[in-house]
């Protein structure tokens, strides 16, 4: 198994910001997929799209996607969302 080398690391930062470099149309939305019985045990679930282009959005082609769920209790313990599908598109 690889070992998790900190010198390598890309924050979430470098890496949103090389994505935007390496495709300046680049869009990520996010879908909030939270029902009223999510709500009533404090959770959230969503889900984050990656498109390349203005193109891949009317189309729907996302390039990436993830999908997430948190209930309030950690959200306010959660410092930044984890773009681990930016990485990807490389």
């Amino acid at each position: 198994m690889a070992r998790f080398n900190l010198d390598d690391y890309e924050t979430v930062e470098e890496r949103h910001a090389r994505a935007l470099q390496e495709h300046p149309d680049l869009r990520c939305v996010i879908v909030n997929h939270t029902t009223p019985e999510d709500r009533a045990v404090s959770t959230w679930v969503v889900e984050a799209r990656v498109y390349k282009d203005a193109g891949d959005q009317a189309a729907d082609i996302p390039k990436a996607t993830e999908w997430a769920s948190r209930s309030m209790a950690l959200v306010w313990q959660t410092k930044r969302p984890r773009w681990r599908m930016l990485a990807r598109l490389r």
